[in-house]
């Protein structure tokens, strides 16, 4: 009898931690429509799909996975990096961009996004893409 109550406990802590680790990312996937702004340009109704294609516990954007830096907080890759860019200047290409970086923050069914590069062939400083959209 103790053995059958024991597994029906582990069976109930199992549901509840798998519950738990689906429902932190899946809280935050959907499509967001909010403005990208960049020095020169601004862009409105830019749509941005987060997926958790990998698996329940990984968020995603452009089928490529973010890393998770706390409980709402991911950061992306130079591929995403470059994605996002290119919603903004189509004619960038990967070897005319280095250090990239990009940080998402959600909250209440919104996303900010705080994204740096520097261009190559222009002798310019940082450039700064930030993005706010709801969903």
């Amino acid at each position: 009898m103790k053995n059958i109550t024991a597994l029906s406990l582990s069976i109930v802590i199992s549901f509840v931690t798998i519950a738990c680790n689906k429902a932190d990312t899946n809280r935050y996937t959907g499509t967001y429509t909010g403005t990208l702004t960049t020095p020169g340009i601004v862009k409105d109704d830019v749509q941005m799909t987060f997926t958790n294609v990998f698996n329940k516990k990984t968020l995603s954007l452009f089928d490529e996975e973010l890393t998770k830096k706390s409980e709402n907080q991911f950061s992306a890759d130079a591929e995403i990096v470059l994605n996002i860019i290119q919603l903004v200047n189509t004619d960038i290409t990967e070897d005319m961009v280095s250090n990239t970086s990009a940080v998402f923050v959600f909250e209440n069914d919104e996303v900010t996004m705080d994204l740096q590069y520097n261009l190559l062939q222009k002798m310019t400083n940082t450039v700064n893409v930030r993005y706010i959209g709801k969903k």
